[in-house]
Order: C-alpha cells, then structure tokens, then sequence
C-alpha cells in the first residue's frame, strides 16, 4: 500500500493477483476504487510513488522486475483525481530568467519533457535493477 505524496486520498496497493488498485480514500470507511491495472512484474510484492513525479508509482513482483505506471494516463484516475494535485509538494524545477514570459501552453509542454524525462531515469533504474539480479543469477 501506498499513498500518494501529490494527490491528497489517492492510495494504490498491489496483491498477489497482478493488480495495482488506485482508490479513492476521501472517506477512509468506505474506499472508492477509480481503477486499476495488470502489471508485467507477476505476483506484485511492494510498490511505492514516486517521490518526485506527481501521478508515478513502481512496483515489484515475483518476476523480479520493477514496472513503472504513470496513472494519469489513465483517463478514469486522471479525471477522478482532477485538481487534486498539490502543488506545494512538488519539488520544483529551476527556471531561467527567460522561461518566466513562457505562454500557458509552452509551460505545459515543458512540464511534459521534463516529466518524460525523469521517467525515462526511472525505468533506467529499473533496468539496472534487473541487469544486477541477472548477474547474481549467474555466479
């Protein structure tokens, strides 16, 4: 189980049946399940948000493999969750003095570039993990 560090009430957990669940836990008696999704990392053991990318969570399984899911690409969490995401938990990036007169939209833009980014670092983590368990198989 994990909650997420962005999005107050988002909470996902994982369970032997593959599944990563997003709930809604805005009224802890009664969680409302938004949605969920197999993951390709088997029996799923653990997982966590991450810290850094608002809406990114990994986990782990009897595969031995880390997945990566961005849950605001899927539309159900995205648009449950509209709004909810504070912003004052999100470490912000540095700017240039030139970047202040960006429109909106160029804003946005960026914001995506540096998101895919930082996920690409992620699932590079990830792939080192895998190589590194690979070699201890092998000795």
């Amino acid at each position: 189980m994990s909650f997420s560090p962005h999005i107050p009430n988002m909470m996902a957990t994982c369970s032997l049946d593959e599944y990563v669940k997003i709930w809604d836990i805005a009224a802890p008696e009664k969680p409302k399940l938004v949605s969920y999704k197999k993951l390709a990392s088997g029996e799923l053991f653990s997982l966590s948000f991450y810290k850094d990318i608002p809406w990114v969570l990994a986990a782990g399984g009897s595969k031995g493999e880390v997945a990566v899911w961005d849950t605001e690409e899927n539309e159900a969490i995205s648009k449950h969750f509209a709004g909810s995401l504070d912003k004052s938990l999100v470490p912000e990036e540095e700017e240039d003095e030139e970047e202040e007169d960006d429109s909106e939209e160029e804003e946005k833009t960026k914001k995506k570039k540096l998101k895919k980014e930082k996920l690409k670092q992620v699932n590079k983590i990830a792939e080192g993990l895998k190589k590194a368990r690979e070699l201890r198989k092998q000795k």
